[in-house]
């Protein structure tokens, strides 16, 4: 539920309901309790959630200070009869009661609501460009950018680096790529501060959205930045529709809730048989080999998903490339009907993952921001480099070899994550034959799932040397605690020191058993959702945090790691963090990557 609050400093008047004596004082904005509508939607957030409704929460009316923006009203039916105007003002009131449009700033007024058939809702300081209509607009509130936030989010663009203030100009950008969009249906503009993509960023999503409650102090996923406005405008035709081709003989299906699907080719390896599918912003000609620097699907059979489907990984190659980073997705885990099926706390458990799944979810987007496959990033070390990006879907960290049925669950659950990895491997090493070095990496369930993952990786790229990237994967508790998932342990007679009973043993035996590697850790000093889900408190975690990146340096040559103070949850999408002494995060990346022999810990 959704409630509309009154507001001390404002007259806010709704049918039925009686304003207060108290409302005419000029005191801080405090909300009280207001009018219950319905709202629905996948608005939720990639940031702390405020205040404890994660995806809506009260609706704002804030005048008369130099922060606030004009009003928000949530997206949703019941205010389809509703209309924000201005009211006369109070005398006792001292504020400027006019508005001045163009500027993030609205002093002074007070407003009313009023039962009408009009159709708009909400009042902005911006105008809607043609084919647009006004939805929302608010201090410090904005959606998720990334799809694991909001499903229906499709891709963002940069439209100012160094805009001190947002403009009508910036509106109208932020529209216009929304109309070259593919299946975009609203267009959302942030004002950021300090955050390194730019000050006004544009974000498309596939469907309307109501307003996230997420406060942003920080940026992405809590990363550089603060979110300080946001404007959103719906496409009254609905998404844009752009014409798709396909020079296969059955399109592909798309997601109900999601973008429409990429244009897609078929093309076959002249190295394997796999079937791939590719990105093109127009139709292609069917083509003979694998393409370079765009993403394509790779189906791997023997592979399942959760639900018993099969799956396969995603390849963006590079022209004469010898490396080869494989990233582990991240994603949660789950153990039990409940964990899997009720809290869903892993990704992917109930949809499969297949091609359409990687296309409709607008993965090759997303990765163009995330370490290390950000190709276009001046501070990524491999930017040459082939990708291949392997998907989460069986809540296991990617570390099980089990098929249970759960009582609750309609059909059986395959936790299979270490045979898909497995396989997905030496597909690889046989579409890639000439590969001289190896890396694999992942963050959160995709570290644990590297480190759990490292010995397939040498035997499916037998003789090439393999060094681990693993970001925010660490836990002092046995990895097989739930028998459910079956998690496939490092083989003792090739890592000694590797002890069941403390999974962080496992990078370390790794790599004093492979002095040749270089395994590199990375973490908030506090991460904040491990320790939840190992069943640490923050306080023990922290001190085994410690203690492992202690024993990396004093017990191995050949792994380190570097540590970020604060309190949050992985660090790859980013090269732009320091750690305490100040050393860069992409520095501690490049030498770790370029086997500098000043590789150190920071």
């Amino acid at each position: 539920m959704v409630k509309v609050s009154t507001l001390t400093g404002a007259l806010l008047v709704v049918a039925g309901v009686k304003a207060i004596p108290s409302l005419f004082e000029r005191s801080p904005w405090i909300p009280t309790p207001g009018l219950e509508v319905n709202a629905a939607g996948d608005g939720v957030s990639d940031g702390v959630i405020y205040p404890d409704d994660s995806q809506f929460g009260q609706a704002f009316i804030p005048l008369g200070r130099p922060s606030s923006k004009l009003s928000h009203l949530p997206s949703t039916a019941p205010f389809r009869g509703v209309s924000v105007t201005r009211s006369t003002p109070n005398p006792n009131l001292k504020s400027n009661s006019n508005s001045k449009r163009g500027s993030d700033t609205v002093s002074g007024g007070f407003l009313k609501l009023e039962r009408k058939k009009q159709t708009k809702r909400y009042i902005t300081s911006f105008i809607a460009p043609s084919g647009y209509t006004d939805s929302w607009a608010i201090d410090g509130y904005r959606l998720a950018i990334v799809t694991n936030g909001a499903p229906s989010y499709l891709t963002r663009t940069t439209i100012s680096k160094d805009a001190t203030r947002t403009t009508q100009e910036h509106v109208d950008a932020c529209v216009q790529f929304c109309e070259k969009t593919q299946g975009c249906a609203m267009a959302h503009l942030i004002k950021f501060i300090n955050f390194p993509e730019g000050t006004v960023i544009c974000a498309a999503y596939a469907m309307t959205l109501p307003k996230s409650e997420a406060k942003y102090t920080k940026g992405l996923f809590n990363g550089p930045g603060e979110a300080k406005f946001s404007y959103t405008f719906n496409r009254n035709a609905g998404k844009v529709q752009v014409p798709v081709t396909t020079t296969t003989s059955q399109s592909v299906p798309t997601s109900s809730s999601a973008a429409t699907m990429p244009t897609t080719t078929s093309s076959i390896s002249t190295l394997t048989t796999a079937t791939t599918t590719t990105t093109s912003s127009s139709s292609a000609a069917p083509s003979s080999t694998l393409l370079y620097d765009q993403w394509q699907w790779i189906d791997v059979p023997g592979t399942f998903c959760s639900d018993g489907s099969q799956t396969g990984f995603a390849l963006n190659l590079h022209p004469n490339s010898t490396e080869l980073v494989i990233g582990y997705q991240e994603g949660g885990s789950c153990y039990d009907y409940n964990t899997c099926y009720v809290q869903k706390r892993a990704y992917n458990m109930q949809s499969g993952f297949t091609n359409s799944t990687f296309f409709s979810q607008n993965q090759p987007s997303n990765l163009r921001w995330w370490f290390p496959f950000a190709r276009n990033n001046q501070y990524n070390p491999w930017i040459k480099s082939n990708y291949a990006w392997i998907p989460y879907c069986t809540g296991d960290l990617h570390g099980g070899d089990n098929i249970v049925q759960y009582s609750g669950a309609t059909k059986p659950t395959y936790h299979k994550g270490f045979i898909n990895g497995k396989l997905d491997m030496i597909k690889l090493s046989q579409i890639l034959p000439n590969l001289k070095r190896v890396w694999i990496s992942g963050s959160s369930a995709g570290a644990f799932g590297s480190i759990l993952q490292y010995q397939n990786a040498q035997d499916a790229f037998a003789g090439i040397r393999i060094d681990l990237l693993a970001d925010s994967g660490e836990s002092p508790k046995p990895i097989t605690v739930h028998q459910s998932q079956n998690i496939q342990v490092p083989n003792k007679s090739r890592c000694p020191n590797c002890n069941d009973a403390n999974f962080n043993s496992y990078i370390v035996g790794l790599a004093q058993s492979n002095p040749g590697s270089r395994f590199a850790s990375m973490s908030w000093s506090n991460d904040t959702i491990i320790p939840v889900n190992q069943g640490v408190s923050y306080d023990d975690f922290r001190a085994e945090l410690v203690r492992l990146f202690n024993q990396e340096n004093t017990q191995t040559t050949n792994a380190r790691n570097f540590m970020v103070q604060g309190s949050n949850h992985v660090l790859l999408y980013t090269t732009q963090y320091n750690a305490a002494d100040g050393y860069t995060q992409a520095t501690f990346l490049n030498k770790f990557k370029t086997d500098d022999p000043n590789w150190s810990s920071h």
